[in-house]
């Protein structure tokens, strides 16, 4: 997959070019069935397949005190879109500048001029330009003056229920991460860093690694079984979030136990696939019934993580 750092850095002409246009946070299965379509449409008029999207999401910087976690990092968003098959990837760096184009400037200036796109495959709900004014109607009327054909797609559909990012997010923080499954396609990903702890786990004789996370999106509190890729490996872990009760004083952390694995991982970069909740985080009244909780955590993790 190619990947323009902007509309203005296309190097040479696109071959008929087809253009799905979004922000795509989550790329989840509403946005892989436009980009389906979109390489489908592409493949018919022998074109390459294209997607325009935002870098960093506009209400990361129209909106910066917002609480808005994001479901994908740039680096996951750049790599899922590659798996589905997409040619080109054009990131445009979205500021308050880009934000002042008009609906007939984007129209024209990016799309028609700099993308010279042939067809735009969109969602129903799809704004673009100053102030969120352009509308899908008024697409199609300003994509006239340079050929340009507008396709919009209905919103994809799981058990009778709109995907869509939003809904992804709040199955995430409130730690519903099958039903976020669903609709994303995949299990949602965090990255982090592994970082010094209180080694708590290790005293008890289940060393845990404490996380710095890269993103802000993920469940305030329980335990969770998940998958762990690190770079040389692909291991299974129970995830602990939360500020851990039974210790108090120790603050808010996200610690994940690596199952049988005994290695130094400090400083290192490792991404948890969550696959299932296992329980609600709580108080146990003893280190001890904390241990022998841990240990059926563990064993619920498996029998998950290996269903």
């Amino acid at each position: 997959m190619k990947i323009f750092e902007g509309a203005s850095q296309i190097e040479e002409k696109l071959k008929n070019p087809v253009v799905a246009i979004g922000n795509f946070d989550g790329v989840h299965l509403g946005h892989q069935a436009i980009f389906r379509k979109v390489i489908e449409r592409a493949n018919k008029i022998g074109g390459l397949s294209v997607v325009y999207t935002f870098d960093p999401h506009p209400l990361k910087v129209l909106q910066p005190d917002r609480f808005f976690p994001l479901i994908t990092t740039r680096v996951e968003k750049e790599r899922v879109i590659e798996w589905t098959g997409i040619d080109v990837l054009i990131s445009e760096k979205f500021t308050k500048e880009f934000a002042q184009l008009s609906t007939d400037e984007f129209v024209k200036e990016v799309l028609c001029n700099k993308v010279q796109a042939k067809e735009v495959l969109i969602g129903p709900d799809y704004r673009f330009g100053r102030g969120r004014k352009g509308t899908t109607d008024l697409l199609r009327s300003l994509g006239k003056s340079c050929g340009l054909k507008i396709g919009i797609l209905k919103n994809v559909e799981v058990d009778g229920v709109e995907v869509r990012s939003t809904m992804i997010r709040n199955y995430v923080l409130e730690g519903k991460v099958r039903e976020a499954a669903k609709f994303l396609g995949r299990g949602y990903t965090l990255g982090g860093k592994v970082i010094e702890g209180t080694a708590q786990g290790k005293k008890m004789g289940i060393p845990t690694a404490n996380l710095k996370p890269v993103k802000d999106l993920y469940p305030r509190s329980g335990i969770f079984a998940v998958k762990v890729i690190m770079e040389d490996d692909f291991v299974q872990g129970v995830l602990n979030i939360g500020t851990n009760p039974t210790f108090p004083g120790r603050g808010f952390s996200l610690e994940v136990h690596i199952l049988d694995f005994d290695q130094d991982i400090y400083g290192s970069d490792v991404e948890l696939i969550f696959v299932e909740k296992i329980r609600d985080e709580k108080k146990f009244e003893t280190p001890e019934l904390l241990v022998e909780q841990i240990k059926e955590d563990i064993k619920k993790a498996r029998k998950i993580l290996n269903a």
